[in-house]
């Protein structure tokens, strides 16, 4: 069983690439460990659909290339279904309608989780408080394979 933190793993790293465009950042690293390897990717999508296009067109572009075991984690700053949020509005349909397709297109799926649910809220209270899980750690069936007990908390 590993026992590393992402943050130690990703120093550890042999290669890495920042990526940092208008609308997105985006960190890729390959990380070895026990003769074996792993993408890791990080990003931060902003806050429209519209910006967000750019960063799904590259996570498709990479995504293609994947042949192993792969963790993508960051904001992506939509939900991915109605219960991911608790009052108010915090994306519209269109955009968890285009994560969802995301997320079926490369094969991907949230990890399973401890903790808290809802990552994100507005620091408001009563009816004006809006909670939401925009944060959110996905792998590939592959990352499984390898990593069957893994964790997101």
């Amino acid at each position: 069983m590993v026992e590393y933190g992402l943050l130690g793993i990703v120093q550890s790293s042999r290669s890495q690439r920042l990526y940092r465009m208008t609308n997105f950042f985006m960190l890729r690293c390959l990380i070895w460990f026990d003769n074996s390897s792993f993408l890791c990717t990080r990003v931060y999508a902003f806050n429209t659909c519209a910006q967000r296009d750019q960063l799904w067109q590259t996570l498709m572009g990479l995504g293609a290339t994947i042949q192993g075991p792969w963790i993508l984690c960051g904001d992506f700053h939509t939900i991915l279904s109605a219960d991911e949020k608790m009052t108010g509005g915090c994306d519209s349909s269109i955009d968890t309608r285009e994560l969802q397709a995301l997320f079926g297109s490369l094969g991907i799926f949230d990890l399973h989780y401890t903790g808290h649910f809802f990552t994100w809220c507005n620091q408001q209270s009563g009816f004006s408080s809006m909670y939401c899980k925009l944060d959110r750690v996905v792998v590939n069936s592959a990352w499984i394979s390898v990593f069957p007990s893994s964790l997101n908390f």
